[in-house]
């Protein structure tokens, strides 16, 4: 994505990019120090919690992964979603959040509901309740 016009990006933004960047650089610390402080931003929430799931620039937390990816998907966030999905032991809550993420064209997600229907965790005709 090209930035034509940085000073109108929102800081959240700002630091979430700039986190990407170093991601990619895999300069993981200052790229984690960056998501943290863009706040409130659904990717950078997303990419928290995946940094203390996996660990890279942070003392591995499956709590703390769990909680971000929470509230990545609470503010939309695809991936989010799918990751929350994966870490929640609920039947229920895990299709919920398979179910919002597939609902947004997330296949990963697609699958594991069949996965799911397959081996009996859930019926055919569950409906989420919001």
């Amino acid at each position: 994505m090209a930035i034509t016009n940085w000073k109108a990006l929102k800081k959240e933004k700002k630091y979430t990019m700039l986190g990407l960047f170093l991601d990619e650089k895999k300069e993981y610390e200052k790229a984690f120090k960056c998501f943290f402080e863009a706040g409130n931003d659904p990717e950078a929430l997303e990419k928290i919690g995946e940094y203390y799931y996996t660990g890279r620039g942070v003392e591995k937390s499956y709590m703390l992964a769990k909680k971000y990816f929470k509230l990545a998907a609470d503010a939309d966030n695809v991936d989010g979603m799918y990751n929350y999905a994966c870490c929640e032991s609920d039947n229920e809550k895990r299709y919920e959040y398979y179910l919002r993420a597939a609902e947004k064209g997330c296949t990963r997600a697609i699958t594991m509901i069949e996965l799911m229907k397959k081996h009996g965790e859930i019926q055919d005709d569950v409906k989420t309740q919001k």
